[in-house]
């Protein structure tokens, strides 16, 4: 794949990506490790074990119109995502990709991410999943849907945002779930049509 590492204000842009599962980036796509204010737009990244990672202390990135399909790695809920941020990845946006059939859509574990007017489609985990450390991110327009298990899961966060997105047609538990997280605001989504709770 592609990978920066101490790097600022770089472009990735119309690139086709794939089949990245077994190099010493861990299989990414593109990964930004210690790197901040690049922007990731436009690319087609495809069967990697993770789509793009953002991780150890990467700042205000821009993850844009990219189309991520089929990242999957291992069979359980901490392996493989269309895009991942952890370690510390703070205040980046990830805005307008088509995600779909990864292990998980969106994976943060981290301060302060934006994920605004995704597509998050057919998951074989969680759509859309904040957990352990990721505080304050803001979920603004997105649609989620046909996730095998929670279209949205939040675990052990804490002041979090959910505003003006649709959860549908989950197809074993919930549209969104929270568990162990305090200080959430929801605000003007729709939930419908999931198999347990909305």
């Amino acid at each position: 794949g592609v990978r920066f590492v101490d790097a600022t204000y770089g472009t990735i842009q119309s690139n086709r990506i794939r089949g990245n599962n077994r190099n010493l980036n861990f299989g990414y796509g593109v990964q930004l490790d210690r790197s901040s204010g690049n922007t990731v737009e436009g690319n087609m990244i495809h069967r990697n074990n993770t789509g793009v990672m953002i991780e150890n202390s990467s700042y205000d990135n821009i993850v844009r119109a990219n189309t991520l399909t089929s990242n999957v790695a291992g069979a359980d809920a901490f392996t493989g995502a269309g895009i991942r941020m952890n370690g510390a990845a703070e205040r980046n946006l990830i805005v307008s990709n088509l995600v779909a059939h990864h292990t998980n859509g969106i994976y943060n574990t981290s301060w302060y991410n934006r994920i605004v007017a995704n597509t998050v489609i057919s998951n074989e985990f969680y759509g859309i999943y904040l957990a352990l450390g990721g505080n304050f991110a803001r979920v603004e327009g997105n649609m989620v849907t046909a996730s095998l298990l929670d279209n949205c899961r939040l675990v052990n966060v804490a002041t979090c945002t959910l505003r003006n997105n649709t959860f549908s047609w989950s197809r074993a538990l919930d549209g969104v779930h929270f568990e162990q997280s305090r200080d959430i605001t929801l605000v003007g989504n729709v939930a419908r049509r999931n198999f347990g709770a909305g």
